[in-house]
Protein backbone atom coordinates (compact mmCIF):
# COMPACT_ATOMS: atom_id res chain seq x y z
CA UNK A 1 0.00 0.00 0.00
CA UNK A 2 1.34 2.96 -1.11
CA UNK A 3 2.46 5.54 2.14
CA UNK A 4 0.59 8.95 2.24
CA UNK A 5 2.67 12.01 2.88
CA UNK A 6 0.89 14.72 5.86
CA UNK A 7 -2.71 12.24 5.58
CA UNK A 8 -5.26 13.43 7.07
CA UNK A 9 -7.03 12.18 10.82
CA UNK A 10 -9.39 9.56 8.61
CA UNK A 11 -6.30 8.57 5.90
CA UNK A 12 -4.54 7.32 8.78
CA UNK A 13 -7.39 6.06 10.65
CA UNK A 14 -8.24 4.02 7.07
CA UNK A 15 -4.76 2.82 6.73
CA UNK A 16 -4.57 1.53 10.52
CA UNK A 17 -7.56 -0.26 10.18
CA UNK A 18 -6.83 -1.83 6.57
CA UNK A 19 -3.36 -3.00 7.90
CA UNK A 20 -5.13 -4.59 10.83
CA UNK A 21 -7.76 -6.50 8.57
CA UNK A 22 -4.85 -7.63 6.39
CA UNK A 23 -3.66 -10.14 9.97
CA UNK A 24 -7.06 -11.06 10.71
CA UNK A 25 -8.36 -14.38 9.23
CA UNK A 26 -11.98 -15.78 9.46
CA UNK A 27 -12.49 -18.69 7.36
CA UNK A 28 -11.20 -20.26 3.94
CA UNK A 29 -11.79 -22.53 1.69
CA UNK A 30 -8.88 -25.16 1.88
CA UNK A 31 -7.49 -28.50 0.69
CA UNK A 32 -6.33 -31.36 2.42
CA UNK A 33 -2.67 -31.97 1.54
CA UNK A 34 -1.85 -34.71 4.69
CA UNK A 35 -4.34 -36.63 7.18
CA UNK A 36 -3.64 -38.51 10.00
CA UNK A 37 -6.66 -40.72 10.99
CA UNK A 38 -5.32 -41.77 14.14
CA UNK A 39 -5.70 -37.81 15.47
CA UNK A 40 -7.95 -36.66 12.89
CA UNK A 41 -5.28 -33.72 12.30
CA UNK A 42 -4.87 -32.19 8.65
CA UNK A 43 -2.48 -29.81 7.11
CA UNK A 44 -4.37 -27.62 4.55
CA UNK A 45 -3.61 -25.51 2.08
CA UNK A 46 -5.82 -22.36 1.53
CA UNK A 47 -7.58 -22.01 -1.83
CA UNK A 48 -7.89 -18.23 -1.84
CA UNK A 49 -4.80 -16.37 -2.64
CA UNK A 50 -3.89 -13.28 -0.14
CA UNK A 51 -4.44 -10.22 -2.40
CA UNK A 52 -2.19 -6.72 -1.39
CA UNK A 53 -0.99 -3.21 -2.94
CA UNK A 54 2.79 -3.18 -3.05
CA UNK A 55 4.91 -0.37 -2.82
CA UNK A 56 3.90 0.99 -6.03
CA UNK A 57 0.11 0.39 -5.53
CA UNK A 58 -0.12 -2.46 -8.09
CA UNK A 59 -2.34 -5.32 -6.88
CA UNK A 60 -0.67 -8.54 -6.00
CA UNK A 61 -1.33 -12.05 -4.77
CA UNK A 62 0.70 -14.46 -2.92
CA UNK A 63 -0.30 -18.27 -2.12
CA UNK A 64 -1.16 -18.50 1.95
CA UNK A 65 1.45 -20.91 3.18
CA UNK A 66 -0.19 -24.49 4.37
CA UNK A 67 -2.20 -24.36 7.73
CA UNK A 68 -0.12 -27.75 9.87
CA UNK A 69 -1.50 -29.58 12.49
CA UNK A 70 -5.37 -28.83 11.88
CA UNK A 71 -7.89 -30.86 13.87
CA UNK A 72 -10.90 -32.10 11.59
CA UNK A 73 -14.32 -31.68 12.49
CA UNK A 74 -16.93 -34.82 12.27
CA UNK A 75 -20.31 -34.23 13.95
CA UNK A 76 -20.32 -36.85 17.05
CA UNK A 77 -22.39 -36.10 20.33
CA UNK A 78 -24.39 -38.24 22.77
CA UNK A 79 -22.05 -41.59 21.98
CA UNK A 80 -22.97 -41.32 18.48
CA UNK A 81 -21.00 -40.27 15.11
CA UNK A 82 -21.27 -39.98 11.44
CA UNK A 83 -17.73 -39.98 9.99
CA UNK A 84 -16.32 -39.54 6.13
CA UNK A 85 -12.82 -40.78 4.93
CA UNK A 86 -10.80 -38.00 4.10
CA UNK A 87 -8.62 -38.20 1.39
CA UNK A 88 -5.72 -36.51 0.25
CA UNK A 89 -5.76 -37.54 -2.92
CA UNK A 90 -2.69 -40.04 -2.63
CA UNK A 91 -4.68 -42.76 -0.41
CA UNK A 92 -6.81 -44.17 -2.90
CA UNK A 93 -9.74 -42.70 -1.67
CA UNK A 94 -10.48 -40.42 -4.83
CA UNK A 95 -9.31 -36.53 -5.21
CA UNK A 96 -8.42 -34.64 -1.85
CA UNK A 97 -10.60 -33.76 0.45
CA UNK A 98 -11.73 -30.02 0.35
CA UNK A 99 -13.62 -27.63 3.03
CA UNK A 100 -13.97 -24.84 5.09
CA UNK A 101 -11.23 -23.44 7.50
CA UNK A 102 -12.22 -21.84 10.12
CA UNK A 103 -9.71 -19.93 12.10
CA UNK A 104 -10.28 -18.92 15.86
CA UNK A 105 -10.46 -15.87 17.80
CA UNK A 106 -7.76 -17.02 20.22
CA UNK A 107 -4.97 -19.83 20.12
CA UNK A 108 -6.38 -23.16 20.30
CA UNK A 109 -3.12 -24.67 20.66
CA UNK A 110 -3.28 -25.62 25.08
CA UNK A 111 -7.28 -26.37 24.72
CA UNK A 112 -6.05 -29.07 21.89
CA UNK A 113 -3.47 -30.54 23.43
CA UNK A 114 -5.33 -30.78 27.09
CA UNK A 115 -8.98 -32.71 27.71
CA UNK A 116 -11.38 -30.82 26.66
CA UNK A 117 -11.47 -28.49 29.62
CA UNK A 118 -11.03 -24.47 29.61
CA UNK A 119 -7.49 -23.01 29.50
CA UNK A 120 -5.65 -19.76 29.30
CA UNK A 121 -4.32 -19.30 25.60
CA UNK A 122 -1.36 -18.34 26.58
CA UNK A 123 -0.73 -16.82 23.40
CA UNK A 124 -3.04 -14.35 22.67
CA UNK A 125 -3.20 -13.59 19.09
CA UNK A 126 -6.69 -13.34 17.12
CA UNK A 127 -8.08 -15.40 13.51
CA UNK A 128 -3.94 -16.06 12.89
CA UNK A 129 -3.99 -19.01 10.67
CA UNK A 130 -2.36 -21.00 12.60
CA UNK A 131 -6.04 -21.41 14.63
CA UNK A 132 -7.60 -23.39 11.76
CA UNK A 133 -10.43 -26.12 12.41
CA UNK A 134 -10.89 -28.33 9.03
CA UNK A 135 -14.98 -28.74 8.39
CA UNK A 136 -14.84 -31.36 5.47
CA UNK A 137 -17.36 -30.95 2.49
CA UNK A 138 -17.26 -27.32 1.30
CA UNK A 139 -17.19 -27.94 -2.41
CA UNK A 140 -16.99 -25.16 -5.92
CA UNK A 141 -20.12 -24.81 -7.53
CA UNK A 142 -18.19 -26.15 -10.51
CA UNK A 143 -17.95 -29.59 -8.75
CA UNK A 144 -21.05 -29.93 -7.02
CA UNK A 145 -21.92 -33.76 -5.48
CA UNK A 146 -23.67 -35.69 -7.54
CA UNK A 147 -27.27 -37.49 -6.68
CA UNK A 148 -28.53 -35.12 -3.85
CA UNK A 149 -31.87 -35.18 -3.76
CA UNK A 150 -34.38 -32.42 -2.98
CA UNK A 151 -37.22 -34.39 -0.54
CA UNK A 152 -34.99 -36.85 1.13
CA UNK A 153 -31.46 -36.99 3.36
CA UNK A 154 -28.82 -40.00 1.84
CA UNK A 155 -25.75 -41.12 3.87
CA UNK A 156 -23.89 -43.11 1.19
CA UNK A 157 -21.70 -43.06 -2.03
CA UNK A 158 -22.89 -39.67 -4.82
CA UNK A 159 -25.25 -42.21 -7.09
CA UNK A 160 -24.17 -45.26 -5.42
CA UNK A 161 -25.01 -47.75 -2.68
CA UNK A 162 -27.18 -45.52 0.13
CA UNK A 163 -28.98 -45.45 2.80
CA UNK A 164 -31.79 -43.11 1.65
CA UNK A 165 -33.68 -41.71 4.88
CA UNK A 166 -37.35 -41.03 4.06
CA UNK A 167 -40.38 -39.25 6.22
CA UNK A 168 -42.25 -42.65 6.28
CA UNK A 169 -39.48 -45.01 5.17
CA UNK A 170 -35.93 -45.91 4.83
CA UNK A 171 -34.41 -47.32 1.64
CA UNK A 172 -31.66 -49.05 1.27
CA UNK A 173 -29.08 -49.50 -1.58
CA UNK A 174 -30.20 -46.62 -3.91
CA UNK A 175 -33.62 -44.74 -3.90
CA UNK A 176 -35.47 -47.14 -6.50
CA UNK A 177 -38.61 -48.79 -5.64
CA UNK A 178 -37.68 -52.23 -6.34
CA UNK A 179 -34.61 -51.96 -3.40
CA UNK A 180 -35.27 -53.15 0.21
CA UNK A 181 -37.94 -50.70 2.05
CA UNK A 182 -37.55 -50.42 5.92
CA UNK A 183 -40.73 -49.45 6.92
CA UNK A 184 -41.74 -46.96 9.82
CA UNK A 185 -40.43 -47.58 13.17
CA UNK A 186 -40.27 -51.13 13.04
CA UNK A 187 -36.75 -51.12 10.74
CA UNK A 188 -37.51 -54.35 9.12
CA UNK A 189 -37.20 -54.91 5.30
CA UNK A 190 -40.73 -56.59 3.75
CA UNK A 191 -38.37 -59.41 2.96
CA UNK A 192 -37.23 -59.88 6.21
CA UNK A 193 -40.94 -59.57 7.45
CA UNK A 194 -41.97 -62.21 4.92
CA UNK A 195 -39.58 -64.46 5.32
CA UNK A 196 -40.07 -64.16 9.36
CA UNK A 197 -44.31 -65.19 8.79
CA UNK A 198 -43.14 -67.96 6.93
CA UNK A 199 -40.60 -69.82 8.90
CA UNK A 200 -43.09 -69.44 11.92
CA UNK A 201 -45.47 -71.07 9.76
CA UNK A 202 -43.06 -73.94 9.38
CA UNK A 203 -42.00 -74.08 13.30
CA UNK A 204 -46.06 -74.07 13.84
CA UNK A 205 -46.36 -77.15 10.97
CA UNK A 206 -43.17 -78.99 12.02
CA UNK A 207 -40.87 -78.56 9.19
CA UNK A 208 -37.66 -77.13 8.67
CA UNK A 209 -37.47 -73.22 8.01
CA UNK A 210 -38.14 -72.15 4.32
CA UNK A 211 -34.45 -70.09 4.27
CA UNK A 212 -32.06 -69.75 6.72
CA UNK A 213 -31.47 -66.37 9.07
CA UNK A 214 -28.34 -65.77 6.27
CA UNK A 215 -29.88 -66.48 3.33
CA UNK A 216 -30.65 -63.77 0.91
CA UNK A 217 -33.90 -63.31 0.53
CA UNK A 218 -34.35 -62.74 -3.18
CA UNK A 219 -37.97 -62.56 -4.69
CA UNK A 220 -36.88 -65.64 -6.96
CA UNK A 221 -36.22 -67.77 -3.21
CA UNK A 222 -39.62 -66.20 -1.35
CA UNK A 223 -41.27 -67.17 -4.60
CA UNK A 224 -39.64 -70.97 -3.71
CA UNK A 225 -40.47 -70.74 -0.11
CA UNK A 226 -43.98 -69.16 -0.48
CA UNK A 227 -44.72 -72.45 -2.74
CA UNK A 228 -42.90 -74.86 -0.37
CA UNK A 229 -45.12 -73.51 2.37
CA UNK A 230 -48.46 -74.07 0.40
CA UNK A 231 -47.15 -77.98 -0.65
CA UNK A 232 -46.72 -78.21 3.52
CA UNK A 233 -49.47 -76.78 4.70
CA UNK A 234 -51.91 -78.28 2.00
CA UNK A 235 -50.10 -81.51 3.40
CA UNK A 236 -50.86 -80.82 6.65
CA UNK A 237 -54.50 -80.05 6.06
CA UNK A 238 -55.32 -83.16 4.36
CA UNK A 239 -53.69 -85.26 7.49
CA UNK A 240 -53.64 -83.92 10.52
CA UNK A 241 -57.21 -81.96 9.99
CA UNK A 242 -58.76 -85.00 9.18
CA UNK A 243 -57.45 -86.80 12.09
CA UNK A 244 -58.99 -84.02 14.88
Amino acid sequence: MTQIRNPTLAQAIDAHVRRALDELHTCLPGVVTDYDPATQRANVKPLVRHAYQDESDARQTESLSVVTGVPVQFMAAGGFMLTCPISTGRNGLGPATTGLLIFAEASLDRWLSGSGAEVDPKIDHRHDLSDGVFVPGLRPFGAPLAGVPSDHAVFGVPNGLAIHLRTDAIKLGSDAATEALVLGSTYRTQEDLVLTALNTLCAALAVEPLLGPSSKASAGALATAITTFQAAAASYLSTEVKSL
